[in-house]
């Protein structure tokens, strides 16, 4: 049986398809198992997918079912106690693997690991903040404080919960942290493991609203309608508005106005 069961959902991600899978396939851990579900796609996806030639790998051809439900496929066609997620536009450090499985092998309360990340825009790079435990756990109603990319679940309790929630066609990886958080510790390794890259066909940037819409209703039953709704806007239009726009108006609103704005919506 394989320690990890790392898996991707592809739609049309030739693009960055290539490089994601050698990500993967290089890592210094090599006892896992590959699953890779290809979402009906158009492209070269599946081309690309079937040139590998490696044991570790499990690929399922399907028609295209959405994002979620190919998630939980792949969990149940899953073999390993650790799940290891990846976007096939996104790319692990070689390392990552061996660091989260060796974590959680000695912090048995864990039951998500997630990673710091290099977030890659077309004009712009940042990397994504660390947070303690206990930063995460009151970032959680609020926010994602995760990059999906980045985690590694212990499928037990994750299989109590019936894995991730198909009502959420997206923010399938908030809802599952806001459950998850009930049943054991929620933490982060303060490395950068993982390039996020943040496209035109990405999840925000083609489904905008129905993300944001997605969001709301996650978590309207921690917070108020007001605080909600404001959240809501904010990430509606960061997720709209071109990153030179965004990266202008922080440039010239008065700091007072946006550190008063990010203390009303916690932290966004």
């Amino acid at each position: 049986m394989p320690k990890i069961s790392v898996i991707m959902s592809v739609f049309n991600g030739g693009s960055y398809l290539e490089k994601s899978i050698n990500s993967i396939l290089n890592q210094t851990f090599k006892d896992f198992e590959f699953i890779i579900v290809n979402d009906g796609s158009t492209d070269r996806s599946l081309e690309i997918i079937n040139n590998y030639n490696d044991p570790r790998l499990v690929i399922i051809n399907q028609r295209n079912n959405g994002l979620t439900k190919s998630l939980n496929i792949a969990i149940r066609h899953s073999k390993s106690p650790y799940l290891a997620r990846i976007d096939a536009d996104d790319v692990s450090l070689p390392k990552r693997l061996e660091l989260q499985y060796n974590y959680l092998q000695k912090q048995k309360e864990i039951i998500v690991l997630g990673t710091r990340a290099k977030i890659i825009h077309a004009n712009y790079e940042k990397i994504s903040p660390f947070l303690n435990k206990d930063e995460i756990k009151r970032t959680i109603p609020f926010k994602n404080p995760l990059i999906h990319s980045s985690v590694m679940i212990r499928k037990k309790p994750f299989s109590t919960l019936g894995y991730y929630n198909e009502k959420y066609n997206t923010s399938q990886d908030f809802d599952a942290w806001k459950r998850l958080i009930k049943l054991g510790s929620i933490q982060m390794l303060n490395q950068v493991l993982v390039e996020r890259y943040v496209l035109k066909t990405s999840v925000s940037k083609r489904m905008p609203l129905i993300q944001a819409m997605n969001s709301f209703k996650i978590r309207r039953e921690r917070i108020n309608f007001f605080q909600n709704s404001l959240i809501f806007m904010y990430q509606l239009i960061t997720n709209v508005i071109s990153e030179r726009w965004l990266l202008f108006f922080k440039k010239i609103l008065p700091n007072v106005f946006i550190n008063r704005l990010k203390k009303i919506i916690h932290k966004i």
